[in-house]
């Protein structure tokens, strides 16, 4: 018999619509290409007052756009 925990990530997926198996689909994707994804992310630093401030873009703010796009329409919730 399996034993099920429910867990904050459980109930955010439960919130979100997402099939279990898309959600899976999306956690492995981002599990195994966090490196690929983070040097695609806006470069920051804090300011003094602790608040986020962005640095000089070096990057084009679509890539990642496209590839979490991409990564939705893949998903296994758009074949049902």
């Amino acid at each position: 018999m399996s034993k099920i925990v429910i867990n904050d990530l459980g109930r955010s997926i439960a919130r979100s619509g997402l099939l279990p198996a898309s959600a899976y689909y999306f956690i492995e994707y981002l599990r195994t290409h966090a490196g690929k994804l983070k040097v695609l992310l806006p470069k920051a630093k804090l300011s003094r007052d602790g608040i986020p401030e962005e640095l000089a873009k070096d990057f084009d703010p679509l890539d990642i756009a496209f590839v979490l796009i991409h990564l939705c329409f893949t998903s296994p919730s758009l074949g049902r």
